[in-house]
Protein backbone atom coordinates (compact mmCIF):
# COMPACT_ATOMS: atom_id res chain seq x y z
CA UNK A 1 0.00 0.00 0.00
CA UNK A 2 1.13 3.32 -0.94
CA UNK A 3 2.01 5.66 1.71
CA UNK A 4 1.23 9.26 1.86
CA UNK A 5 4.29 11.64 2.13
CA UNK A 6 4.12 13.95 5.26
CA UNK A 7 5.47 16.92 2.78
CA UNK A 8 2.09 16.40 0.45
CA UNK A 9 -0.49 16.48 3.50
CA UNK A 10 1.68 19.47 4.66
CA UNK A 11 0.60 20.73 1.60
CA UNK A 12 -2.57 19.90 1.43
CA UNK A 13 -3.15 21.62 4.85
CA UNK A 14 -1.83 24.65 4.30
CA UNK A 15 -3.89 25.06 1.21
CA UNK A 16 -6.83 24.02 2.73
CA UNK A 17 -6.09 26.55 5.96
CA UNK A 18 -4.13 29.36 4.71
CA UNK A 19 -7.61 31.24 2.80
CA UNK A 20 -9.43 30.25 6.03
CA UNK A 21 -7.06 32.65 8.27
CA UNK A 22 -6.94 35.05 5.67
CA UNK A 23 -10.66 35.10 5.96
CA UNK A 24 -11.08 35.36 9.53
CA UNK A 25 -7.95 37.68 9.99
CA UNK A 26 -10.30 40.02 7.24
CA UNK A 27 -13.14 39.24 9.50
CA UNK A 28 -11.27 41.57 12.05
CA UNK A 29 -9.72 43.50 9.90
CA UNK A 30 -10.82 47.66 10.44
CA UNK A 31 -8.64 48.15 7.39
CA UNK A 32 -6.24 46.01 5.37
CA UNK A 33 -4.79 47.84 2.07
CA UNK A 34 -2.63 46.47 -0.58
CA UNK A 35 1.05 46.85 0.56
CA UNK A 36 0.61 45.56 4.36
CA UNK A 37 1.22 41.98 4.68
CA UNK A 38 -1.08 41.80 7.88
CA UNK A 39 -4.18 44.23 8.76
CA UNK A 40 -2.55 47.65 10.46
CA UNK A 41 -5.68 47.48 13.33
CA UNK A 42 -7.86 44.52 14.68
CA UNK A 43 -10.97 44.96 16.36
CA UNK A 44 -14.44 43.32 16.05
CA UNK A 45 -17.16 46.29 14.73
CA UNK A 46 -17.81 44.12 12.05
CA UNK A 47 -19.26 40.67 14.42
CA UNK A 48 -20.44 43.54 16.88
CA UNK A 49 -22.74 44.85 14.12
CA UNK A 50 -23.53 41.51 13.02
CA UNK A 51 -24.92 40.24 16.29
CA UNK A 52 -26.66 43.22 17.90
CA UNK A 53 -30.33 42.40 18.73
CA UNK A 54 -31.18 44.47 15.55
CA UNK A 55 -29.32 42.80 13.36
CA UNK A 56 -31.16 40.68 9.66
CA UNK A 57 -28.89 37.91 10.71
CA UNK A 58 -31.55 36.08 12.26
CA UNK A 59 -33.72 36.30 9.68
CA UNK A 60 -31.19 36.25 6.56
CA UNK A 61 -30.17 32.77 8.57
CA UNK A 62 -33.51 31.41 8.50
CA UNK A 63 -34.19 32.01 5.34
CA UNK A 64 -31.30 30.46 3.73
CA UNK A 65 -32.17 27.20 5.92
CA UNK A 66 -35.14 27.17 4.60
CA UNK A 67 -34.57 27.39 0.96
CA UNK A 68 -32.30 25.17 1.15
CA UNK A 69 -33.96 22.52 2.60
CA UNK A 70 -36.62 23.43 -0.32
CA UNK A 71 -34.12 22.89 -2.56
CA UNK A 72 -33.10 19.89 -1.20
CA UNK A 73 -36.39 18.10 -0.99
CA UNK A 74 -36.96 19.24 -4.66
CA UNK A 75 -33.97 17.75 -6.23
CA UNK A 76 -34.26 14.64 -4.66
CA UNK A 77 -37.97 14.78 -5.55
CA UNK A 78 -36.17 14.63 -9.47
CA UNK A 79 -33.51 12.47 -8.51
CA UNK A 80 -35.36 9.53 -6.95
CA UNK A 81 -37.46 8.64 -9.76
CA UNK A 82 -35.01 9.60 -12.69
CA UNK A 83 -32.22 7.08 -11.12
CA UNK A 84 -34.90 4.66 -10.29
CA UNK A 85 -36.02 4.77 -13.66
CA UNK A 86 -32.44 4.50 -15.43
CA UNK A 87 -31.26 1.58 -13.23
CA UNK A 88 -34.58 -0.44 -13.78
CA UNK A 89 -36.08 0.82 -16.80
CA UNK A 90 -35.71 0.08 -20.66
CA UNK A 91 -36.14 2.59 -23.14
CA UNK A 92 -35.22 4.26 -26.44
CA UNK A 93 -32.46 7.55 -25.44
CA UNK A 94 -31.33 5.82 -22.04
CA UNK A 95 -27.60 6.30 -23.03
CA UNK A 96 -28.00 9.57 -23.85
CA UNK A 97 -30.24 10.75 -21.27
CA UNK A 98 -27.77 8.64 -18.48
CA UNK A 99 -24.83 11.07 -20.10
CA UNK A 100 -26.55 14.16 -19.99
CA UNK A 101 -27.98 13.41 -16.26
CA UNK A 102 -24.32 12.48 -15.57
CA UNK A 103 -22.59 15.15 -16.75
CA UNK A 104 -20.93 18.14 -14.68
CA UNK A 105 -22.81 21.08 -14.02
Amino acid sequence: MNRIRPTVVALIVVLVLAPLVVLGLWSLADGWFFPALVPDHLGAATWRTLLVEQSALPRALGVSVALGLVVTVGALALALPAGRALARGRFVGKGVLTVLILLPA
